[in-house]
């Protein structure tokens, strides 16, 4: 069966050591008996960042990551765990989404 992991890392390695962090989560799948490179996926995530992030206002959020050093925000978009696990889900699952309310039609 697949498997979908999620290393939670601190804020450094998720900004500024991205590259070296995601060796290292590779270096340990690689050493997992468990871990199938074809059907498992994998991402980092800052549970830490997310959850200070959930706590402020836009404003501050951009002022926040750009602490960080991330001057893009919209970049940082992509690495938040709540946009790429359920994707990350889907794919593992066969699953596809469906749009459903006012103005879709059946």
């Amino acid at each position: 069966k697949p498997i979908m992991y999620a290393f939670n890392v601190d804020e450094v390695d998720w900004i500024l050591g991205r590259d070296e962090i995601q060796e290292k989560c590779k270096a340990f799948l690689e050493k997992s008996e468990y871990h199938d490179p074809n059907d498992d996926s994998w991402t980092i995530v800052s549970a830490k960042v997310e959850a200070e992030l959930s706590l402020l206002s836009s404003d501050e959020k951009v002022e926040y990551l750009s602490s960080l050093g991330i001057e893009d925000a919209e970049k940082a978009n992509e690495y938040f765990s709540y946009n790429i696990l359920p994707s990350m889900a889907e794919k593992l699952l066969g699953l596809a989404k469906v749009y459903t309310g006012p103005g879709v039609p059946p």
